[in-house]
């Protein structure tokens, strides 16, 4: 479900179309559907909510219970939003031209052009010294599945970046988790030069690192140029917190 058609569609219990800016809200059907709706905000408290369990890979398993529609727990900080307005290219694209099969599909003057169009330009950044410390960074892969529904598997290992204060800090498309569709994944790895970069549908992702840490930028639509979670964190922590999600990773069978 598009946010578009979440913002015309009635409510699944009394059918009225909640007012522009209002969420949405998970709950578990009556009996004897034992699914999941949405409802309004007013309808709400007569449900039961949906929640969510919670296991990440190596680490403790928990329950959460589910948000509104389109509110999405991250960290919550004071920082201004960044506008950095360069495209770079993406992992996906380097992996493509990587593959001997798609070489010739790919001009060596475009790739040089899109490289050299990747550098950071620091003049659209605050000064580096003035990201914040996440001094309990740590990577998780983790995957949920609804509790108060009896037929409800786990789904895929998703990446995360996280902290123990903060919270949920960002994510990244892709896994280290073996898959039968996707590229292996090694980790996310930039330089000023040329930096990680990624983005889909709601999101964007752009990383890179100097001697001393890793600089993390995240933001939403990848149609417009903010940032509004950034970061660093200390280099050789982060290289340590990669060794150590792909240790765990490499046991866990396929991913379909």
């Amino acid at each position: 479900m598009t946010s578009s058609s979440i913002e015309r569609d009635p409510c699944a219990n009394c059918g009225k179309v909640p007012p522009e800016g209002e969420q949405y809200y998970w709950v578990v059907a009556p009996f004897p559907r034992l699914d999941y709706y949405f409802v309004c905000k007013e309808c709400s408290p007569h449900f039961e909510k949906i929640t969510f369990i919670d296991e990440i890979l190596g680490g403790p398993t928990s329950i959460r219970e589910s948000q509104p529609i389109g509110t999405y727990i991250r960290w919550n900080h004071d920082q201004p939003v960044i506008y950095y307005s360069k495209f770079p290219i993406t992992f996906g694209e380097r992996t493509f031209i990587q593959k001997p099969e798609n070489s010739e599909r790919a001009s060596l003057d475009f790739v040089q052009q899109r490289i050299a169009d990747s550098v950071i330009d620091l003049q659209q950044l605050p000064p580096l010294a003035d990201f914040p410390f996440i001094e309990d960074f740590e990577i998780i892969l983790i995957r949920s599945k609804v509790s108060n529904l009896p037929d409800s598997q786990f789904g895929q290992y998703k990446l995360r970046f996280r902290s123990r204060s903060h919270g949920t800090l960002a994510c990244l498309l892709y896994s280290p988790i073996k898959s039968s569709y996707s590229s292996h994944f090694e980790g996310a790895y930039g330089t000023l030069e040329l930096p990680y970069f990624d983005f889909d549908q709601g999101y964007k992702f752009l990383l890179f690192e100097d001697d001393t840490f890793v600089y993390v930028l995240q933001g939403g639509d990848y149609n417009n140029d903010e940032f509004d979670i950034w970061f660093k964190v200390d280099r050789q922590h982060y290289y340590a917190c990669w060794k150590h999600i792909l240790a765990l990773a490499k046991d866990v069978p396929i991913d379909y």
